[in-house]
């Protein structure tokens, strides 16, 4: 009797070639060893404090935006109010996952490794977190501020006051006379009501009004005299959206200034 055939061993396969996205996610899971996640952290803040730079970069816009006009948009200075706080906070959470304090590790003890590891990316992790989207929302304000400057901008118009004294006869005091001028660009669409006044206290004492139009710009003149040489005199010009006031006061102009309203 013949002895019974032995059963035929299975074959020993070596396994399937790995794709290349295998091969890829392999390589992308080095990222993730304590000492790459420890480095990441550290550029990710460094990264932070570099990128804050581009919020006054936006603020500027390339020079299409001056910075007296966004402060003087009310809209446009808010946003850019909040890029500047929100940009600022993004900063301060960065340098706090820059704090490090002595502490002794026994290098050869894995659990006591382990733990500095821990401690060391737990609250880091989120405050990088939340400084890079913080980071965004100042980003976004900061063009909202752009934006609101360069759709309510309007050309400044040109504005000044001259002063000139007339000697009164013995026993009349000097008066002095303001004579102003106020030109006004071409209006953007139709006719932009404008008006440039003269006052000493509460009174008017000369005022005028007109149209600028859309296809010249208009100068306007306006004058008063016989002022008391004490008087303080107040002269403004109004147009779409500026406001220029000038200040006389002792028979001298005491400053001029134009401002968006």
């Amino acid at each position: 009797m013949s002895a019974p055939a032995s059963a035929t061993p299975p074959t020993v396969g070596t396994g399937a070639t790995p794709t290349a996205s295998q091969l890829a996610l392999r390589e992308l899971q080095k990222r993730f060893t304590p000492e790459k996640q420890v480095e990441f952290l550290q550029t990710t803040a460094s990264r932070i404090l570099t990128q804050t730079g581009l919020i006054g970069t936006v603020l500027a816009a390339g020079g299409l935006v001056a910075v007296s006009t966004v402060l003087t948009n009310p809209v446009s200075f808010g946003w850019m109010v909040a890029a500047v706080g929100l940009s600022t906070l993004a900063v301060l959470l960065a340098l706090l996952t820059q704090v490090t304090w002595l502490r002794k590790i026994r290098i050869g003890d894995i659990t006591e490794v382990q733990k500095w590891f821990e401690r060391y990316k737990s609250w880091r992790g989120y405050f990088l977190a939340a400084a890079t989207w913080i980071l965004v929302a100042a980003f976004v304000a900061a063009v909202v501020a752009v934006g609101t400057a360069l759709w309510g901008r309007t050309v400044q118009p040109t504005f000044d006051a001259t002063v000139s004294i007339t000697p009164g006869e013995v026993p009349s005091p000097d008066t002095y006379t303001v004579k102003a001028n106020f030109t006004v660009p071409p209006a953007g669409g139709g006719d932009d009501q404008f008006t440039l006044t003269i006052e000493t206290g509460t009174k008017t004492v000369a005022s005028t009004q007109k149209h600028a139009v859309a296809d010249a710009a208009i100068t306007v003149t306006l004058e008063a005299a016989g002022l008391p040489t004490t008087t303080q005199v107040i002269v403004t010009g109004k147009s779409d959206g500026w406001t220029c006031t000038a200040t006389i006061g002792s028979a001298e102009v005491d400053g001029t200034s134009c401002v968006q309203d």
